[in-house]
């Protein structure tokens, strides 16, 4: 996986915009990460080495600005062109459905997300290995770290440009990192369903504003988390596990505050549905990786 030493594999177009379908399709549910699926389905080499290449071509053109064309055609359009493609399709067509089940049955809608972060917890667990000290100690802070501030989701964090511009630069690295959910860290922001409900009644300032904290927190973080999954790359993992451990208080508060919408039959099915989902996601990334 080192994009740094060797050149990552390139895969056909269609083939690019079929995974940014299921990255998109993962990332509009908290639980399970986009950065999973490109992991899984082999493209994720490619998906940094390209977004390092973009970043220094950047800084390039900011130098030289005579040097733009020579810069842009070093970019891998044939990559990131179907890739964003695929990824937008997905949010565009989900919103509206994610939207509505939140708004008409909230507690069955954290119980499915609940579902998801456990099982995609457990999936990313499962692949680690050195249970040292160290890295167990990295776990439990990830707990610790997501635990309290989880509980910063039951105060009303107002929806201003600043903090949507911030959002979209924190969600963004999840695309980048193996096993944390963008649409998760949004939950826990206490920014999701605004901004769900501003991709599906197509809200382009929102959406703007979002959009570009998530290249500011591509063009912050590729680098960052690159290094750290070349050179800490089992410490990051397991510190990535704890924090989502950590994040299933997000939907025990918001089931417990809409619990009586609902019944623990119910309860207990969407659980299960999205522990499911996790597994049949998992499976067919593995497909698509042939």
């Amino acid at each position: 996986m080192n994009s740094n030493h060797q050149e990552p594999k390139k895969h056909k177009p269609f083939a690019v915009f079929l995974r940014g379908i299921a990255m998109g399709t993962v990332d509009i549910v908290p639980g399970v990460s986009g950065g999973t699926v490109a992991f899984i389905t082999g493209i994720y080499p490619r998906l940094i080495h390209g977004l390092n290449q973009i970043r220094s071509e950047a800084q390039n053109i900011l130098k030289s600005p005579k040097q733009i064309t020579h810069s842009l055609r070093n970019i891998d359009w044939f990559f990131f062109l179907p890739l964003a493609a695929g990824i937008a399709i997905a949010l565009f067509l989900l919103s509206g459905i994610m939207s509505y089940f939140l708004e008409n049955f909230p507690a069955n809608t954290f119980a499915l997300f609940a579902g998801l972060i456990l099982a995609s917890a457990y999936m990313l667990f499962k692949t680690l290995a050195e249970h040292n000290n160290k890295n167990m100690a990295a776990l439990f802070a990830g707990i610790t770290i997501t635990y309290l501030l989880s509980g910063l989701t039951a105060l009303n964090v107002a929806h201003t440009h600043p903090i949507i511009f911030f959002s979209g630069a924190i969600a963004i690295c999840a695309m980048l990192l193996p096993g944390i959910s963008g649409a998760f860290l949004l939950v826990l922001l206490g920014q999701y369903e605004f901004v769900i409900t501003a991709i599906h009644e197509r809200n382009i300032l929102v959406i703007a504003i979002f959009g570009a904290g998530a290249v500011l927190g591509l063009a912050i973080f590729s680098k960052l988390v690159d290094t750290l999954l070349q050179k800490h790359k089992n410490l990051t993992l397991y510190a990535l596990t704890g924090l989502m451990i950590g994040a299933l208080r997000v939907p025990y508060l918001e089931i417990s505050s809409n619990l009586a919408q609902t019944t623990y039959t119910y309860l207990a099915y969407f659980i299960i549905l999205g522990v499911g989902i996790v597994i049949a996601v998992d499976y067919a990334a593995k497909i698509l990786k042939k």
